[in-house]
Parts: C-alpha cells; sequence; structure tokens
C-alpha cells in the first residue's frame, strides 16, 4: 500500500519529536488502507457496482455494506445512487442547465441536483472514512488521537491524507476514473470536512455524540422511512451532517470489518 501514515518525528521540529516518537515506533497506520476499507461499503449504496482490485469483494459484499443499502430515506437513497448505471456521475462538468447532475456516460436529464449530490456524498464519504480511522485507531497499540491531531498540522500529515483519500477514490468507481478533476473535486471536498475534526482531538472524539443522541440519530434518521439531515439536526442540533451519517455507518457494523481488513497481512 502507498501513502502509509506513518508518525515519524521531523527533524526540523525537536518540540513535536516527543511526541510522535512513541507511536512511529509501536505503530504504523496505512492511511490507504483505512480509506480503501471504509470507503468500499459504500459501493452498495448505488455508487459502485463491483468490487475492484483494491476494494475486495469481501468488502463489497460484506454485513456493513448490506445494512447501508437498507438504511435512510428514499430521498437520499435516490442521491446516492445517482448515474450508478450510466457510469457514475461527471463531477468536473459541473450542474446541468437546470442544475442537475450529468453522468459520466453523458446522460442527463437526472432528478437528482449537483449540489445536494455533492453535499450529501460528501458527507457520507467523510463519515464513513473518520469512523474507519476511528477504528483503525482502535486496532492499533500505542495509537493516540493527539499524537494524530499533531501530525495532520504538518504539511507532511496532510499530504499524507490527501494522497491516501485520492488513492482510494480513484480506484473505488465513485467517480470516473478517467477524470482527475472529478477525483481531485470529491477528494477536496471530503477533507474539508475531514481534515478539522481529524485535527481537534476533541471534535474526533465526539464524532459519534452523546449516548442519547447516538440513539435517536440511529432510530429516526438511519432506519427507514428516515428523515432529512435537516429534520435530523432537529431532533440532535448539536450534532452536524457528517455526524449524523458518522452514526449510520457506525451502527451498520463498518469499524469491526475496517480492524479486520486492515489488520490483514500483506495488504
Amino acid at each position: 500500500m502507498t501513502a502509509c501514515f506513518q508518525l515519524q518525528p521531523r527533524p526540523q521540529d525537536d518540540a513535536l519529536a516527543p511526541k510522535y516518537a512513541p507511536l512511529a515506533r509501536r505503530s504504523k497506520i496505512g492511511w490507504t488502507k483505512v480509506a480503501i476499507a471504509a470507503l468500499s461499503s459504500v459501493m452498495s449504496v448505488g455508487l459502485m457496482d463491483a468490487a475492484t482490485a483494491a476494494t475486495p469483494a469481501s468488502l463489497a459484499d460484506s454485513p456493513a455494506a448490506q445494512k447501508l443499502n437498507k438504511m435512510f430515506s428514499p430521498k437520499i437513497q435516490q442521491i446516492l445512487n445517482s448515474c450508478a448505471q450510466q457510469g457514475s456521475v461527471n463531477l468536473s462538468a459541473g450542474a446541468d442547465k437546470d442544475g442537475s447532475v450529468i453522468c459520466a456516460n453523458g446522460t442527463r436529464n437526472s432528478p437528482v441536483q449537483f449540489n445536494e449530490y455533492v453535499s450529501t456524498v460528501s458527507d457520507f464519504l467523510s463519515a464513513s472514512f473518520l469512523v474507519g480511522v476511528r477504528a483503525a485507531l482502535q486496532s492499533y497499540p500505542g495509537a493516540q488521537m493527539d499524537m494524530v491531531t499533531s501530525y495532520l498540522a504538518t504539511p507532511d500529515g496532510k499530504a499524507s491524507l490527501q494522497d491516501a483519500l485520492t488513492n482510494a477514490i480513484t480506484t473505488s468507481g465513485l467517480v470516473p476514473q478517467s477524470s482527475q478533476k472529478s477525483v481531485s473535486f470529491l477528494v477536496n471536498r471530503v477533507m474539508q470536512r475531514s481534515l478539522p475534526i481529524l485535527q481537534n482531538t476533541n471534535k474526533f472524539s465526539n464524532l459519534l455524540g452523546s449516548t442519547e443522541q447516538y440513539r435517536k440519530v440511529a432510530n429516526n434518521f438511519c432506519k427507514p422511512p428516515g428523515m432529512t439531515v435537516e429534520k435530523a439536526r432537529t431532533l440532535v442540533p448539536q450534532l452536524d451532517a457528517v455526524q449524523i451519517y458518522a452514526i449510520c455507518v457506525q451502527e451498520s457494523g463498518l469499524s469491526d470489518e475496517v480492524q479486520k481488513e486492515i489488520q490483514q497481512p500483506n495488504k
């Protein structure tokens, strides 16, 4: 795997070196492996029809993927399924004249608006990735979130995260693989949502909200017939869209599957 997240002391920053050293010695978190393992489950929610070399069939057909496929409201499912049979959404083309998405094969007249597609998919992918990171941290002895936060405050850390997301999204089928602009567009949106949470230990530790907030979202938003994110936020006004989706992703059992996948040797 490329783009491994290796917390190694930076020679030019002696102040941070003591903080990085313990984790550098004891663990290596592969960002790419985490990203691929976490994002692969979205394929059965309409964003992808079949597994690729980077997204194993075992994950595509996983219980978590099957549970996610049954979650959310019909409207959200429609958004996530946009252009599923037409090669995915061509994000580089932008919105059509009526504001709708344009599929990779040129198909138009979609009932899904470009802006709502970008917002929904970015929130959902960010939530999936963050839940994957949370699972990874629980898998590596010595891994501590404050070390991750410090690392991601550096240029090297941000570049490592961006490379991992680019690798995962490029090979996933979520966007046309031949369209680097589409890949970059989606990676940037996921970065904009994920990085502020990963750089703040309090935000990350509160990713799934309180027990009561978790219960409300799991019972009302995640289960059909579901509701809009806006309505869900009236139930849990302290949580944002990424946190709301993260609760559903956690409910699906994705964490266990990510932990199993990243612990497999030679991957």
